[in-house]
């Protein structure tokens, strides 16, 4: 449980604005947990290093077998949390949203169009207010933010 941003960024490894370019559903650590892997297009990033500007988001959960917390969809833009996956292998370069799903913030209908189009900059989405996905995740954390609101590390 989070009561502040800065808690959940202190908890992050990485914290990034990008758009979800492509998803699949997979049960790769065992036959019956699907997780939804999404590749992010990184925009910007607050905090860490996303390195070749693309990160793959695992989810427990998918959109026919929804376990927890909401599902990012394709072509959305968000604010996101993340820590390291822990996995081996290939999975090892994969990261999970902090707190479950209480690191997801997503970009209102302007940024989004800016995005699926490939023209949004750093500039674009400092002044955007993201949206928290899930209120009701029982943390204490603002409905809404800004990647100017979350602290420098």
């Amino acid at each position: 449980m989070y009561d502040s941003v800065k808690a959940i960024t202190d908890d992050s490894d990485l914290v990034i604005v990008g758009t979800v370019a492509n998803q699949k559903v997979v049960q790769d650590i065992d036959d019956e947990t699907d997780f939804t892997l999404s590749t992010v297009k990184v925009i910007t990033t607050k905090k860490g290093d996303a390195g070749d500007k693309t990160v793959v988001v695992r989810q427990t959960g998918s959109t026919k077998n929804q376990t927890a917390g909401a599902i990012m969809k394709t072509g959305s833009t968000y604010l996101l949390f993340l820590v390291h996956s822990g996995l081996s292998g290939d999975l090892a370069s994969q990261y999970y949203v902090t707190g479950a799903d209480a690191g997801i913030y997503l970009a209102p209908a302007t940024a989004k169009a800016k995005a699926q189009t490939g023209t949004a900059t750093e500039q674009d989405i400092s002044g955007e207010t993201f949206n928290r996905v899930n209120s009701d995740s029982g943390d204490n954390l603002p409905a809404t933010l800004t990647v100017d609101e979350v602290p420098a590390s």
